[in-house]
């Protein structure tokens, strides 16, 4: 199996039977795109806390901002160099407060200037 990085990659191809030869499917169902997974070692475990933390850093002042008129920011990874943003509204949040999505973006990835993430998806609270 192709659980750690020194595992050897095989690629069936030009046979006949490579649509259903076993060693194919391994690698993905027929006809969709191959099953991937991550394999994280110990030096990329290390290397993600150390990401969040840095994500963490880079996205405080705007958490505080946020915070200031009612809101929640909280983000995740949604791949590499990605993450995705969500704002959500407490029971105080400033309605009139909050700017569009795509310039919630921008200030984002501003904020993120300095490090190797952009944003993915951005969810912010429905207006009313």
């Amino acid at each position: 199996m192709l659980n750690s990085p020194e595992a050897p990659l095989v690629v069936v191809a030009g046979a006949g039977n490579a649509g259903v030869s076993a060693v194919a499917e391994t690698f993905g169902p027929r006809g969709g795109p191959p099953a991937v997974t991550r394999i994280h070692t110990e030096r990329g475990l290390r290397e993600m806390s150390t990401d969040k933390a840095t994500i963490d850093a880079a996205l405080q002042g705007l958490r505080d901002t946020l915070g200031a008129d009612g809101y929640e920011l909280a983000w995740s990874l949604e791949g590499e160099n990605r993450i995705g943003i969500r704002v959500v509204a407490g029971s105080e949040a400033c309605a009139d407060c909050l700017v569009p999505a795509e310039l919630m973006r921008s200030i984002v990835d501003d904020r993120l200037g300095a490090i190797s993430y952009r944003v993915g998806s951005i969810t912010l609270p429905a207006k009313s």
